[in-house]
């Protein structure tokens, strides 16, 4: 191993020292919880086959329908809900814990004012010449990106949008492709491939439809629908890590696996708690939640498994520069290691429950001691 690269150490102000520290993090574990599976390319597997997904569905519906539907009790967590009248309602669906989206005009006068409203598809009216429609979305979504960067933007499928000259010019102002009904059969151009891809499947049971992929949000029409759909609603609410219960609240770790798909872990609750990997690997392997309840059993992985996506998987990530400097311990990758204070590998010292209790006892960074537990003279040199 060697050193990082003064290259990098020569960038300028915080993000030098942020990539440094990024680095040595991915490689000392210090930071992941939750699974995040790459684009899959399979068919979606026969109804019942896997968990159901909340990812994998959305719900069109009326905003009045939504709020009440929520009033009485309804869990919408996790699930993303397209507001079919408009953002009015997004403000209650929000604080559910759903995402809330709109479709908007696509004109550059296009600026939601509900804030925190998670994305908007774009829709051209039909009346307007082809390059009329590339210019409004060109210019409408960035006018939005310029108003919230973390809006999603996504498009309605149309027939002006079927040519792939024009898919080309605006798949990158993009981040999903909604496909209505009517557009069912058309041949989508390959220049729309990595955006996700909304489908609408407005009569599908609920869970059928959530038997999908994560690149895929299949669009269920949940209109004068939701007491039935309650039940299934809970089932589809995430998992969470505190309170879940056995009734879909978790990941499918051991399906994204054995489909072969990139995948990593991650995390996004550093601003709660320390970024302590073990939590995240505690989990993957056992199935458990904090109070020790299995709450996704059928999914777990092996401690050699979740150890590489903490590590080698991740680097594939970040990109071919950034995997040959990190993810693995070997000569000529940076110099960013940690030691352990428990064999992790061996399951007769320590136990499943006991994962959870692994820290460091020795972190170097840059080829440098930054923490160091070892009694005096034990380290080598």
């Amino acid at each position: 191993m060697r050193p990082h690269d003064e290259s990098v150490s020569r960038v300028p102000g915080r993000r030098a020292d942020q990539e440094r520290v990024g680095a040595a993090v991915w490689v000392a574990m210090a930071a992941v919880l939750l699974g995040v599976p790459a684009a899959l390319s399979a068919a979606p597997a026969p109804a019942g086959t896997r968990p159901p997904c909340a990812a994998c569905v959305a719900l069109a519906v009326p905003g009045l329908e939504a709020e009440a539907a929520v009033l009485q009790g309804t869990r919408l967590a996790g699930v993303d809900v397209l507001l079919t009248d408009g953002p009015a309602a997004a403000p209650a669906i929000l604080r559910a814990g759903a995402r809330a989206w709109i479709v908007v005009e696509a004109t550059d006068r296009a600026r939601p004012s509900v804030r925190g409203l998670t994305g908007v598809f774009l829709r051209v009216p039909q009346e307007v010449s082809a390059e009329q429609a590339v210019y409004a979305v060109r210019t409408a979504a960035s006018t939005l990106r310029g108003t919230n960067p973390e809006l999603r933007i996504g498009l309605e499928l149309s027939d002006v949008w079927l040519a792939p000259d024009r898919a080309h010019v605006v798949a990158s102002y993009l981040d999903a492709l909604y496909v209505p009904e009517r557009m069912a059969a058309a041949p989508v151009p390959a220049e729309y491939r990595g955006l996700i891809r909304w489908i609408a499947r407005p009569d599908a049971g609920l869970l059928d439809a959530a038997a999908g992929f994560i690149e895929e949000r299949a669009v269920v029409d949940a209109t004068g629908r939701f007491p039935s759909l309650a039940s299934d609603l809970s089932v589809l609410g995430g998992w969470r890590w505190l309170s879940g219960t056995a009734n879909g609240n978790g990941p499918p770790f051991r399906t994204i696996l054995d489909l072969g798909a990139r995948a990593g872990m991650s995390s996004d609750g550093m601003q709660i708690s320390v970024m302590d990997p073990w939590t995240g690997m505690y989990y993957a392997v056992t199935g458990k939640n904090a109070r020790g309840v299995l709450i996704n059993g059928g999914q777990t992985i092996t401690r050699k498994e979740v150890l590489r996506l903490y590590t080698a998987d991740n680097a594939w990530f970040l990109g071919p520069h950034w995997e040959k400097k990190l993810g693995t311990i070997e000569e000529g990758k940076w110099a960013d290691v940690a030691v352990l204070s428990d064999d992790y590998f061996d399951e007769s010292k320590v136990s499943d429950e006991q994962i959870l209790d692994i820290r460091s006892v020795l972190t170097i960074v840059n080829g440098k001691v930054m923490h160091d537990e070892l009694e005096p003279g034990s380290r080598r040199k």
